[in-house]
Parts: structure tokens; C-alpha cells; sequence
């Protein structure tokens, strides 16, 4: 699906664009969701990683664990040298940013492996998500980044998939690949 700006000309301006499976969508229950728009047209043909979770849910201390396992093939940031890659983390509720860790970086590789572990506390309500930006520290201190994933809600496919399946099985945890997505 694109999301256009029709002007005057008879110009279409992609403002973003979104892919999104029907499979399991129950139409007799008028459904609703809510996505991110990606970036249109932009590097579509371009791969820019996958990052490794796995993600565990304790709902009597109402905790969430985050390990960042590891990331492949990310897209390299510089000609010279591979990437000095780290990756942010944040619990978002509802579009606000409540909690922010990020993992240590490792150096000179487009196959990072972090397996750092982060504990988030859940408030009690309200539309959560965790957002994640696989990210490249440049030696001049600029920081360029190589792609993002969110789990949750107004996540990818394996985005809302990995979230509920660890509210749906807690104590459990689950983890999974995920394709990185441009810029936002």
C-alpha cells in the first residue's frame, strides 16, 4: 500500500508506503490496525540487516527482558571500514519514549554479536512497544544509522508476532530475526 499527495499537476508524491499481510486479518470483526509508514521508494532493493531478539515477559513483577542477540549482514555505513555498531533501545507508550538503554559497540563488523540483556519496567496500562535502532559510531563521533525494528503493536509482521506471543506465553522467551528497516 502507498500513501500519495495528490497535487494540482496530476502529480502523485509518495508520502510513505506500507506492506502488510491480510493472512490473518478476521474481516467480521471490522478490523483496524495501525502501522508505520516506511520511507517510499527509498533503497528498496537494498538489505540493511537483521537483528536477533529474543524477548520474555514476567507479569507478576511486570518486567519485560530484552537480549539483543546479535545482528547480521548489516548494510555497511562507510567505504573504508566496516561498522562500529551498537544498538539503542527504547520502551515507548503510546508515542512517548519512557526508558533508554543501549548495548555496548563492537567494532569493525557487519555481524555483531552483543547477547546483552536489558530489563524494562512495564507501567500498567496503556499502548506499549519497544523500539530498536541498529546504529554506527563514526570515529569523528557522528552517528549514522544503519536501520530500525519495532516490537509491538504498530510493529512489522514478526514485530507484533514476537510481542504477542510473550503476553500470550509469559516466563517463556522467545526470540526471533528481524529484517531492519530504513531511516525514519
Amino acid at each position: 500500500m502507498e500513501v500519495v499527495d495528490y497535487d494540482q499537476l496530476n502529480n502523485d508524491d509518495s508520502i510513505g508506503e506500507l506492506i502488510f499481510s491480510m493472512r490473518n486479518v478476521k474481516f467480521s470483526k471490522n478490523p483496524l490496525h495501525w502501522r508505520h509508514l516506511q520511507i517510499p521508494n527509498v533503497k528498496k532493493n537494498f538489505f540493511f540487516g537483521e537483528l536477533m531478539l529474543s524477548l520474555c515477559y514476567l507479569p507478576e513483577k511486570r518486567k519485560l527482558t530484552v537480549n539483543v542477540v546479535k545482528a547480521k549482514k548489516l548494510m555497511k555505513k562507510n567505504e573504508i571500514r566496516a561498522s562500529d555498531s551498537y544498538v539503542k533501545l527504547y520502551l515507548v507508550k503510546q508515542g512517548v519514549k519512557l526508558e533508554k538503554r543501549k548495548t555496548v559497540t563492537r567494532h569493525d563488523t557487519l555481524s555483531p554479536v552483543f547477547n546483552q540483556m536489558f530489563i524494562f519496567n512495564l507501567p500498567d496500562n496503556g499502548k506499549l512497544e519497544v523500539n530498536l535502532i541498529a546504529t554506527d559510531h563514526e570515529i569523528i563521533g557522528t552517528k549514522n544509522e544503519i536501520g530500525h525494528v519495532i516490537i509491538g503493536p504498530s510493529g512489522s509482521e514478526n514485530g507484533i508476532r514476537q510481542w504477542n506471543e510473550i503476553f500470550n506465553h509469559p516466563k517463556i522467551p522467545y526470540a526471533c530475526w528481524h529484517k531492519l528497516f530504513p531511516k525514519w
